[in-house]
């Protein structure tokens, strides 16, 4: 950042700023999740999850910047970093048979590290330009809709934490990892074809690509589901 702390000022700020923010609204409504999530050891793993958010916030932030300047393969270099980072957090602890504390603060603690690399490794002397007039509506309606999103997407998890035994409740989530998977996957297409759909001259075609690259990741899926 020292090369470029404008960069890196405005790639992180905004990200920062909503991280802090939401950790204090889910650190506020933590215990009465724990109480409905029958969550143990005083609701300390969500306590963890809550201060995830900040450098997940960050990470995002600098990954929109990436998407914007359409460097994707600097933007799927930081994605690797950032999955191998929580998914080491958590599986060392977890082999270790440690506690869902401990497991939730590796993983938060692994995301964070990432988020430094992100940081660190999106460093560079370049432009940094004032939002455009008008933004705040588009990332209002942007924020509400992908909020929306998570929100339908996740409701069956912690209602099955709330209403199964913990046994089928795991196994239920272990379920949802794989679901994931598979719903996450074509994530690929529109991240690469929303710069181009922004533009007035090449969204047509964008559109279509994105479209028939989508349709190709489904049918994919689906085969490889199916063997």
């Amino acid at each position: 950042c020292a090369d470029a702390p404008a960069s890196c000022s405005g790639q992180g700020q905004g990200g920062g700023r909503t991280g802090v923010v939401s950790t204090a609204v889910g650190l506020a409504v933590t215990p009465g999740l724990a109480v409905f999530l029958h969550v143990p050891h005083h609701g300390l793993p969500l306590i963890w999850v809550m201060l995830g958010l900040v450098p997940l916030n960050l990470l995002a932030s600098v990954q929109g910047h990436l998407q914007g300047e359409q460097r994707f393969a600097r933007l799927s270099l930081l994605v690797l970093v950032v999955g191998a980072g929580r998914l080491l957090g958590g599986l060392v602890p977890l082999v270790a048979r440690a506690s869902p504390g401990l497991v939730m603060a590796g993983i938060t603690i692994g995301c964070t590290v990432a988020a430094g690399v992100g940081l660190w490794s999106t460093r560079r002397p370049a432009d940094v330009h004032p939002p455009a007039a008008g933004v705040a509506p588009e990332l209002v309606a942007a924020t509400v809709s992908m909020g929306s999103l998570l929100l339908l997407s996740n409701t069956d998890l912690l209602v099955a934490r709330h209403l199964l035994t913990p046994t089928a409740a795991g196994r239920y989530a272990a379920g949802v990892v794989v679901a994931k998977v598979a719903f996450w996957l074509p994530q690929a297409v529109p991240i690469t074809a929303l710069p181009r759909l922004s533009s007035t001259t090449d969204r047509a075609r964008a559109l279509r690509e994105a479209v028939a690259l989508t349709a190709i990741v489904a049918v994919a899926s689906i085969t490889v589901t199916a063997v």
